[in-house]
């Protein structure tokens, strides 16, 4: 006798919550020092950084800090309040100095940023998953600035639904205008020199 084969079983995940994810590091379930995001609800590993991706961060986070000065802190690695489902830890983000976060004891928020940057080498998928979640939680300008490909893509006019007003890709012979300053940074001098 033939057995009849069915439909295997819808497959469920469950989105988490930045709340909930608090919670987990607070009761010891999730390391506090261990390299995670929450991204749309699930929980993603960070990768660990090859030797061009810190390079690249360090010295676009020194020049910044050059550049922005004492009225603002550049934060590297380091969580900011996303959406209900998304605590991102941006390779770089500027803010300024003073603000309500300390008072309310919480990490600022994207929409507090001045600039958030992702710096991306193998973590090119997950970045520009960020995109849109950069753009709901209304960041003011946000970098993607890709080492294999040695441009940067600037996306500006964030919009509730996820989308930017203007995306555009600077290329290495073009220069970077700073948000908030009269400065200009050349994306060239954003790479280690090429072999």
């Amino acid at each position: 006798m033939a057995m009849a084969l069915t439909a295997p079983p819808e497959v469920r995940t469950r989105r988490f919550t930045a709340d909930e994810v608090w919670r987990m590091v607070d009761v010891g379930i999730i390391d506090g020092n261990e390299r995670l995001e929450l991204i749309d609800g699930e929980i993603c590993l960070v990768t660990p950084s090859g030797w061009d991706h810190a390079q690249v961060v360090e010295e676009l986070g020194a020049r910044l800090g050059r550049l922005y000065g004492v009225d603002y802190i550049i934060r590297m690695q380091t969580t900011v309040g996303g959406s209900e489902y998304s605590l991102p830890e941006p390779d770089i983000a500027v803010r300024p100095a003073e603000g309500p976060w300390r008072d309310e004891r919480r990490h600022p928020r994207v929409e507090e940023m001045l600039l958030v940057v992702e710096v991306s080498a193998t973590s090119q998928y997950l970045d520009r998953r960020k995109i849109p979640l950069y753009a709901e939680a209304a960041a003011p300008v946000y970098w993607i600035v890709d080492i294999p490909s040695r441009n940067v893509t600037v996306h500006e006019g964030p919009r509730p639904d996820g989308t930017w007003e203007q995306v555009h890709q600077v290329a290495e012979s073009g220069e970077l205008t700073v948000p908030g300053l009269d400065a200009r940074v050349p994306v060239k001098e954003l790479f280690p020199t090429e072999r």
